[in-house]
C-alpha cells in the first residue's frame, strides 16, 4: 500500500505543479485514474498537511484570476468557484471579501461598457445598445443595481 501512495502522490504532485487546484480537483483525478478512495482521500489529507491543498486559498487566488482576466461579476465568479468542487460558504465569503469595495464592481462595468460602446454597429438605437450592454453585463455576473448604477443615466447616443 505504501507503494501505491507514493504513485498517487506523485500524480497529485505533477497535477499541483502546473496550478493550484481544489481538493475534490485531486480527489476527482485520482479516482479517475483508478486509485481507490480511501488512497485518494489519503492523499488529500497528507497534501492538506503539508500546506498544498487549501480550498480558501484556492477560491480567492481563482476568483482573483477571474475578476483580473475575464473581468466578471461577483455571481459569475461565485458559480465557476463552486464547479471547483468548492463549498458554498467559502465561495461566497470569498466573492465577499473581493467585492467588499463597491468601487471594484463599478470600475469593471464601467470599463465594459466602454468597450463594447466602441465596438457596436452604429446602426443601433441608444436604446438596443444599452439593452445589449446591459444583458451582457447580466451574462458575466454582475448584479441588476450596479448595472444600472453603471449604465442608468449614460447617453448611448452616436
Amino acid at each position: 500500500m505504501a507503494e501505491e501512495l507514493k504513485r498517487a502522490l506523485n500524480v497529485a504532485y505533477r497535477l499541483l505543479a502546473g496550478r493550484d487546484r481544489s481538493v475534490y480537483e485531486i480527489r476527482s483525478a485520482l479516482l479517475k485514474k483508478e486509485f481507490a478512495p480511501e488512497l485518494a482521500e489519503e492523499v488529500v489529507l497528507v497534501l492538506s498537511e503539508k500546506r498544498l491543498l487549501d480550498d480558501t486559498k484556492f477560491a480567492r487566488l481563482y476568483a482573483e484570476s477571474l475578476l483580473r482576466n475575464r473581468k466578471a461579476g461577483p455571481r459569475y465568479i461565485e458559480q465557476a468557484i463552486l464547479k471547483k468542487g468548492i463549498a458554498r460558504e467559502t465561495a461566497e465569503n470569498t466573492v465577499a471579501v473581493i467585492f467588499a469595495d463597491p468601487y471594484t464592481q463599478e470600475l469593471e462595468i464601467a470599463g465594459w461598457v466602454e468597450r463594447k460602446t466602441k465596438s457596436m454597429k452604429s446602426g443601433l438605437t441608444p436604446m438596443q445598445k444599452k439593452k445589449r450592454i446591459f444583458n451582457f453585463l447580466i451574462r458575466r455576473g454582475f448584479s441588476y443595481d450596479a448595472i444600472m448604477k453603471g449604465i442608468g443615466k449614460r447617453n448611448f447616443g452616436d
